[in-house]
């Protein structure tokens, strides 16, 4: 499936919390190319890019006719499995730790923690792709086709931190300005637990991950003063709890 999104039609879904948290767009290689307006000039089409539509085409027709694996009786598909060649196996596998140590606190893939830990798979998938197309035949993933498959992912994921990115560090600001304004308002305490937050407090702020980066937005911001460990709060004492600072 291919879809095209105007830039703000794409920033307002990547704004919504709900949409990048829930792991559908984890699942999409996104990408923003440069716009081309201003130089997009007619031309003719060359005899190369025939010559090549050809050959696409060609290996396309011989790709849809070949038969669906099935059981026989039942007609029940029964696709078989690709494995990795060895080095194809060690290359995924340093790829995945590549893009774990980018994912820690700090590094460059942070923000799109969702997108990265999806990479490795999106990689091999590509890579079966590419081998398929090649050989429909094929049986085994073998060490270029994984090299591009990797190729391929590490592009998408650079996109995804450059276009994701931002938009996640807007809805945490969003979040943070939608909490300061309801403990300011609305909440009639001094002080605050995050169980309190996710059961009485804004809608956006309902899962636990999404709370807790709120709260560390509004504490870098001096909002919020983090009790220490024990404090009595409304009767009970509290392992984590905040002032509010007005």
């Amino acid at each position: 499936m291919h879809l095209m999104a105007q830039p703000a039609v794409l920033a307002n879904l990547l704004e919504d919390g709900l949409a990048v948290e829930q792991g559908f767009l984890a699942r999409a290689l996104i990408c923003q190319p440069t716009s081309t307006i201003g130089t997009r000039l007619y031309r003719l089409a060359g005899p190369e890019s025939h010559a090549a539509l050809g050959l696409f085409n060609a290996q396309l027709r011989r790709t849809l006719a070949q038969p669906l694996p099935t059981d026989g009786d039942r007609q029940q598909l029964e696709p078989r499995t690709l494995t990795l060649s060895h080095r194809a196996e060690v290359s995924l596998r340093a790829f995945h730790d590549e893009l774990e140590f980018d994912q820690a606190p700090g590094g460059k893939f942070e923000l799109v923690r969702s997108f990265a830990s999806k990479a490795p798979e999106q990689a091999v998938r590509i890579a079966a792709v590419l081998t398929l197309w090649s050989d429909i035949k094929a049986q085994r993933v073998g060490d270029q086709a994984m090299e591009w498959g990797i190729e391929l992912a590490r592009y998408y994921m650079g996109e995804a931190a450059r276009v994701v990115a931002p938009a996640r560090v807007s809805i945490g600001i969003k979040n943070a300005e939608k909490l300061s304004q309801w403990l300011n308002v609305e909440w009639q305490h001094t002080t605050i637990t995050p169980r309190e937050i996710q059961q009485s407090g804004p809608n956006a702020l309902r899962n636990s991950a999404t709370i807790q980066k709120t709260i560390q937005i509004l504490e870098e911001y001096g909002h919020l003063s983090l009790l220490p460990e024990g404090t009595m709060v409304r009767g009970v004492r509290r392992k984590t709890a905040y002032q509010i600072v007005k």
